[in-house]
């Protein structure tokens, strides 16, 4: 079975289909069913769903806390348009402005971080030689 025969499985990466073609090798003397299974299970863990968008790898309690981190923000983004609205003092709002840029400089690490321990070590274990490329082009473009 090869990679490309895999679309009609509903695999949606590249990657993701090479790994099950890897594994195929393993389920041969367990039959059809046994690779069918696998291939159900993989496809609900790939990088993409089935709508062709990428999806996460990164554990739950990391996404518990960006969207905590992420909701604190929200508040002192809402705080921030309060101030200008009752005319606050400039220099004062510019402060707020440049906590809010620092709180999102801390989710942007840990999103970084998750992402290089989970979905880029990943892709790459599944033999996907592109991830490189697209992590330095990320990294390029946060740098800006």
């Amino acid at each position: 079975m090869k990679a490309d025969d895999l679309k009609i499985y509903g695999m949606a990466c590249a990657a993701c289909a090479k790994a099950v073609e890897n594994a195929a090798e393993r389920f041969l003397t367990n039959g059809r069913y046994a690779m069918e299974k696998f291939i159900e299970n993989q496809w609900e863990d790939c990088c993409e769903g089935t709508d062709g968008e990428r999806k996460s790898h990164r554990p739950e309690h990391v996404t518990q806390a960006l969207v905590k981190r992420l909701n604190k923000i929200e508040g002192q983004i809402r705080g921030i348009r309060g101030m200008i609205e009752r005319g606050t003092y400039c220099d004062d709002v510019l402060i707020q402005i440049a906590a809010v840029q620092s709180a999102m400089d801390s989710v942007s690490k840990l999103l970084l971080e998750s992402h290089m321990r989970t979905c880029i070590v990943d892709r790459i274990q599944k033999g996907d030689p592109t991830v490189v490329e697209e992590f330095l082009k990320t990294i390029h473009k946060m740098m800006r």
